[in-house]
């Protein structure tokens, strides 16, 4: 192994950009990206490399699917580093996929790690689930067979996407609930989209009008070999660590971003302030906000799904909307500060929300 600094911009696997003695694709190599250099990661690699300070630019190539993986080891971007996937006004297009992968070895201790200061910018393509988004409802009952429909042109999600179905009804059985599927083929006619999955029919009914999500973006961050059936919440998780402060708003910024086996998104001592994820998939986890951290007007759409711990735990000025379901602990959402919460929540083992303050809670519960 070896330790790499930039010289000069470049691409990730260019030995110029490391100045010419090599480039850091050995197994615990680490890697500091220069204030003021772009880096370009163009690899697709599951070479466990050690730590990686962003000081510069770190961008994801766009132009092709990518693979990070780490070692137990922090991903750090500095109080002038910026890491890169995507931009709002042009994400990785959905031809692409884009993975940061960690092996972690123990629980809530390494992982992603924003520097007050350090921008996050990873902008997944809406276009991957098709246009009319990646939420659904059953448009009948689905009793037999491995094919069911919803209302509505669901036909741009993909063959091979991954979709979690709800049973709509009380059934109380939070691992059975919901049940994860793999679509093997769709097609639109006459206001329903039929989708067929891999998977053998389920026995038991699942009832119109229950919510049928697509789980499936092409940004992902990830526990290596997580496990991602219901009720499975991982060990060994890594983390997000935001020390961002309020001075310094609209710093981290997550869109279409799939996030499988972490722990939590927190902070250590202050921070924490104005992340957004937009339309992101939180799964097999334990918290998506958490750690007892006042995490502060954390702006979250998308689905939270089987997560050990729940959603929030002491979080302030949230602003939720999606679905938030099949999540394993006893508080789902737990002592919520001022929530303005639109998002359907449903199927849990627990509490949904439990001593609330000031907050304001619309969806269907």
């Amino acid at each position: 192994m070896a330790a790499y600094t930039s010289t000069q911009s470049g691409n990730w696997s260019a030995a110029a950009t490391w100045g010419g003695g090599g480039t850091p694709t050995v197994a615990g190599d680490t890697a500091i990206v220069s204030a003021g250099h772009t880096v370009t990661y163009e690899e697709n690699s599951s070479i466990q490399l050690g730590a990686v300070t962003v000081n510069g630019l770190l961008s994801f190539s766009t132009g092709l699917s990518t693979l990070l993986t780490l070692a137990h080891v922090d991903l750090t971007v500095g109080s002038t580093g910026e890491l890169r996937i995507g931009t709002s006004g042009a994400p990785l297009l959905k031809t692409y996929t884009a993975e940061i992968a960690w092996a972690t070895t123990a629980d809530n201790a390494k992982g992603l790690v924003i520097t007050n200061g350090g921008l996050v910018t990873i902008y997944g393509d809406p276009a991957y689930y098709g246009a009319n988004g990646y939420r659904a409802q059953l448009s009948a009952d689905w009793t037999t067979g491995q094919s069911f429909t919803v209302t509505g042109d669901y036909s741009g999600w993909n063959v091979g996407d991954v979709i979690t179905v709800h049973k709509n009804a009380l059934y109380s059985a939070v691992n059975t609930d919901t049940q994860i599927f793999t679509i093997a083929g769709r097609s639109y006619a006459a206001g329903v989209t039929t989708i067929t999955i891999n998977e053998a029919a389920p026995t038991a009914t699942f009832k119109t009008y229950g919510h049928v999500n697509n789980a499936s973006r092409n940004v992902k961050l990830s526990k290596s070999g997580a496990t991602v059936t219901i009720g499975a919440y991982n060990t060994l998780r890594p983390i997000i660590t935001d020390n961002t402060l309020s001075t310094n708003a609209n710093k981290v910024n997550f869109s279409n971003c799939l996030v499988t086996g972490f722990y939590q998104y927190t902070y250590t001592g202050s921070g924490g302030f104005n992340a957004t994820f937009t339309d992101c998939v939180w799964r097999h986890g334990y918290w998506v906000a958490g750690g007892g951290g006042y995490v502060t007007n954390l702006t979250f759409s998308g689905l939270a799904y089987s997560n050990g711990g729940g959603f929030s735990y002491y979080a302030i000025n949230c602003t939720l909307s999606g679905d938030i379901y099949a999540n394993a602990g006893s508080n789902v959402i737990n002592l919520p500060t001022n929530f303005t919460c639109s998002a359907d929540i449903y199927g849990h083992s627990g509490n949904a929300i439990t001593y609330g303050t000031g907050c304001v809670f619309t969806g269907n519960l």
